[in-house]
């Protein structure tokens, strides 16, 4: 176990069974929350060193590092500070100054900012002699940060347009999105496209043990063992060791980017985009990826403070902001071919699906948990017609031994009353009724543990009767894209909007346990029914016209004036109109930001439980702090 004492927790002494059991997970997160020190061992030093925690009434630094998780900028930009403010003394003004830094300090960067302070909380202090502090201020970021990364290690140019496509490992969702673009613009020989998973560049778990651990690993081992609390204790840990070890992902992912010459950057990384929005550092086109149906504020907000940022969304959310581009969700090639219907019967005869018996996909996605019981629930439904259940299941090798075991089970069951029918003695099924057994018989599982390629998992949402599982963006876009139906599972408060977006389209049907899935399937007349929808924005057609438009537009922009200008900027105050309408959004958000809370607490009094709880609370803090 990790040695604890006296409010310090000494990673030194880790033992490796430490990961593997759930209660001294516990006891570490526990400890850690109230730690005020940890001790590590130090790799330059060759010896432990003791970390103190960064509290946010900590420094100007420390807090911007913390925030940033780019400490070479942080510093960057104390400096540049203490350079045009180091003769203004301690106060009010001197403070406001220093917050309005720490909230906009996502746009500090190569290019320099214009900040119109008549719209902050510093605008009393915007007179001619702070602006050309402040421009002062904003020149030494500039030049600081571009002798940081342009005088990096770079790869040999060429011709081609290098594009960087930041991943992480928060759901399959990402990195599926991520791949699906660059197998497309890997199909155009103008570009040269490069992945970058920043859950491996930057790990403090992996800091704290030395290097015998990375976090993401174990999280996903723990996905895969459906150990759903362990993997929540562990993103509570991680996330906690943040405020002793702020990650250095965000300089890391500019090296990165810089080393490969990439002149765009499309992000699948939008659940923290202050943290990954890169640009302002290289001073490139950066694209979001918003890999829900939901758009956040704060991507919508970083999208409307610079041209430099664009979001690419799903649908058209019929905003002004004209750096949101709806372009479709980017889905797998395949998810777009129309079968044909005589390849979808010969899909569902491969499988021995008859005439009047339904083929149900489950599809869990890379989040799920609990898979094998689910199964084990569903082989005890009474259904009253055949129903085949194909359960795709190549992230969970749970839920296959599950399916192999009722198979076994079922086979066995079958010869024993095969054996007393013969010997015309008594079954062991004897003392069920009749028609529950045959209902039971009803049920066949199919287990299937991957797939040649995207378009035979395209047909196989084509060719069923209606898919199973959660409705994560990745999933929801390629049911919409198929025009199947999906019943979705328990879904989690994140993917509510998902499930708006698919029951707007009469493609989905919310299934709360596994009691609603049988009287749904046993229902005569089903509430969602099949047919062509209206058809999904296809993001192949014209993601290159916007890469292409970026690059000629970030050419064709005047060079800023890097000398500050000892005049007064004109501070024009909002109409009441728009005091008006900034006020009706705040309300819109207030309201939005209630709902989530309240699905949340819907979530976690379904789901009863110490890790329910504890993952609840998480991610209800993070999202305050974010949104």
């Amino acid at each position: 176990m990790v040695s604890i004492t006296n409010k310090v927790v000494d990673f030194t002494q880790i033992n490796p069974s430490v990961w593997n059991d759930s209660d001294q997970l516990k006891e570490l997160s526990k400890k850690l929350h109230g730690a005020e020190k940890i001790i590590i061992f130090d790799a330059e030093s060759n010896s432990p060193k003791e970390v103190e925690r960064i509290k946010w009434s900590s420094t100007f630094l420390d807090v911007l590092t913390m925030q940033s998780q780019n400490p070479h900028k942080a510093e960057i930009i104390e400096e540049s500070f203490n350079l045009a403010f180091g003769d203004m003394p301690e106060g009010n003004k001197k403070s406001s100054i220093k917050e309005f830094i720490k909230r906009n300090h996502v746009f500090l960067g190569i290019k320099k900012p214009h900040f119109d302070f008549s719209k902050s909380s510093i605008a009393k202090h915007a007179n001619s002699k702070f602006i050309i502090k402040f421009d002062a201020f904003l020149e030494s970021v500039s030049q600081k940060l571009k002798k940081l990364y342009q005088t990096s290690e770079t790869v040999q140019k060429t011709d081609k347009i290098g594009v960087a496509i930041l991943t992480c490992n928060n759901g399959g969702g990402h990195r599926i999105a991520a791949q699906a673009v660059k197998a497309h613009l890997d199909t155009i020989p103008k570009f040269e496209t490069h992945i970058i998973n920043i859950d491996e560049l930057s790990d403090p778990l992996n800091t704290v043990t030395n290097g015998a651990i990375k976090s993401w690993q174990v999280f996903w081992k723990y996905r895969q063992e459906n150990e759903t609390e362990k993997a929540n204790i562990l993103t509570d840990i991680q996330w906690e060791l943040h405020h002793f070890i702020p990650a250095q992902s965000q300089h890391e992912v500019n090296l990165k980017i810089q080393k490969l010459g990439s002149s765009i950057i499309i992000n699948t990384v939008h659940h923290e985009p202050h943290r990954y929005a890169t640009s302002p550092e290289l001073d490139l086109p950066h694209f979001f990826i918003n890999t829900d149906y939901e758009l956040p504020p704060q991507l919508e907000e970083l999208s409307e403070k610079t041209d430099n940022i664009k979001v690419f969304t799903p649908i058209d959310y019929k905003k002004s902001n004209p750096n949101l581009l709806p372009i479709g969700y980017p889905i797998r090639p395949g998810f777009f071919k129309k079968f044909s219907q005589e390849e979808k019967m010969q899909l569902r005869n491969k499988y021995g699906v008859g005439p009047n018996e339904d083929l149900i996909v489950v599809q869990m996605g890379s989040l799920a948990a609990g898979l094998s019981e689910d199964i084990e629930k569903m082989n005890k439904m009474r259904l009253y017609k055949k129903t085949h259940f194909v359960i795709l299941c190549a992230n969970n090798p749970k839920a296959k031994e599950t399916i192999e075991k009722i198979h076994k089970d079922n086979a066995e069951r079958k010869l024993n009353r095969k054996t007393a029918k013969n010997n015309k003695i008594s079954s062991p099924g004897k003392d069920f009724n009749a028609n529950h057994r045959k209902n039971k018989e009803n049920i066949v599982f199919h287990a299937v543990s991957e797939f040649q390629n995207d378009e035979e998992m395209s047909l196989f949402f084509q060719a069923s009767d209606e898919v199973f599982g959660k409705c994560g963006g990745c999933t929801s876009a390629e049911i919409a894209a198929t025009e199947a139906n999906l019943l979705v599972y328990k879904p989690f408060p994140w993917e509510l909007p998902n499930l708006k977006y698919l029951s707007d389209r009469d493609q989905a049907k919310k299934i709360s346990s596994i009691d609603d899935l049988q009287t749904y399937l046993n229902s005569k007349k089903r509430s969602i029914k099949h047919g062509p929808r209206e058809p999904v924005l296809d993001w192949r057609s014209s993601i290159v016209d916007h890469l292409e438009k970026s690059l000629s537009t970030s050419k064709d922009e005047p060079a800023s004036n890097s000398q500050p200008q000892d005049v007064k900027r004109p501070i024009k105050p909002y109409s009441n109109s728009k005091w008006f309408a900034i006020f009706v959004r705040h309300v819109k958000r207030a309201l939005n930001s209630l709902k989530t809370v309240i699905a949340y607490l819907k979530h976690f009094f379904a789901n009863s439980g110490s890790s329910s709880l504890k993952d609840t609370i998480r991610r209800i803090r993070l999202w305050m702090k974010y949104a």
